[in-house]
């Protein structure tokens, strides 16, 4: 269903300089696919909603692999050290994602629309943005149909900075899925992975935009005057090691807030997310099972922390 909705006929493999398959989101599909069948617990329209995110998640990771393949210009692209916002969900990220692209001299944020529908259908010669937007739109309006107060706990818009879980669900690899699926087994499993495989897959994808700025613009802009990619997801707290090594000169904000009021906030948002795709929606079990995971998460995130400021990365 996603190579048909990519129009194309087979996988595109990307093969690394080194001559290895970058199919590396494999494990982490098949880890979501059982414990969708045997947890989650979905209505019917839980399964179309599953279906329907994973297949247009693959459809767009096989579309920017098949363009990675074909044009060497994105190959090519340096990617500058991009700012990353961190912090636990509910710790003001979207906030100041939003405040930080304002600036849009120094910075490139990848817009809700962008990520939603990366590819052009007029390439090499334009792009249709609009066709872009509108799908996009449509797109959110429906999810909105199905999380209409979703809003109150996530502002959202077609052309709002979006958050690096969109391609993160491109590997199969994001803490997204198992919290909007209902699949706690999965979100425990990822957050004990090497994701290192995320970020360089990652790093392609900021190569595939800087090109299409460049494409729009009729060329690179000059040296040293690049934006900088400000980025954000919850998610980068639990692949701090993973996000360095990927980008060592990257600059990192992490956000903070009370622990008691996080918390309160995020079970509201993980409940409800779970109530779109599952009827059996336990706020106690949820609870115990988020607690678990997010404990878990922030201490290894801590430890990560300190050990890098031994290797020398500075706060």
């Amino acid at each position: 269903g996603a190579l048909k909705k990519a129009g194309l006929e087979r996988e595109p493999v990307v093969v690394t300089d080194d001559g290895d398959d970058e199919r590396e989101y494999l494990p982490a599909l098949r880890v979501l696919l059982e414990c969708l069948s045997q947890e989650a617990s979905l209505t019917q329209l839980g399964r179309l909603v599953a279906q329907g995110t994973m297949t247009f998640s693959l459809a767009n990771r096989f579309k920017l692999d098949y363009l990675y393949t074909q044009d060497h210009n994105i190959r090519k692209q340096k990617v500058r050290g991009p700012l990353v916002i961190l912090g636990l969900a509910r710790t003001g990220t979207t906030f100041l994602h939003g405040l930080l692209a304002q600036d849009t001299a120094s910075f490139r944020c990848l817009r809700h629309w962008e990520l939603m529908s990366p590819i052009p259908d007029k390439l090499p010669g334009g792009d249709d943005v609009k066709t872009r937007v509108a799908e996009a739109k449509y797109g959110l309006e429906n999810f909105m149909k199905l999380a209409p107060n979703f809003a109150a706990f996530h502002p959202m818009g077609v052309d709002e900075p979006e958050e690096c879980v969109v391609i993160f669900q491109q590997e199969c690899a994001a803490v997204s899925l198992g919290v909007c699926l209902n699949c706690p087994g999965y979100y425990k499993w990822l957050l004990q992975q090497d994701l290192g495989f995320v970020l360089r897959r990652h790093r392609r994808v900021l190569q595939h935009y800087q090109a299409m700025d460049d494409r729009n613009t009729k060329g690179p802009p000059p040296e040293g005057s690049r934006r900088q990619f400000v980025l954000k997801t919850p998610q980068y707290v639990f692949m701090l090691p993973e996000l360095l090594k990927e980008y060592p000169d990257a600059q990192i904000v992490w956000t903070h807030r009370a622990p008691s009021e996080v918390i309160v906030s995020y079970l509201a948002l993980a409940t409800k997310l779970a109530g779109i795709v599952t009827d059996d929606v336990d706020p106690s079990r949820i609870a115990s099972t988020h607690l678990q995971v997010l404990n878990s998460g922030l201490a290894k995130a801590l430890k990560d922390r300190e050990n890098l400021e031994k290797k020398g990365v500075s706060r």
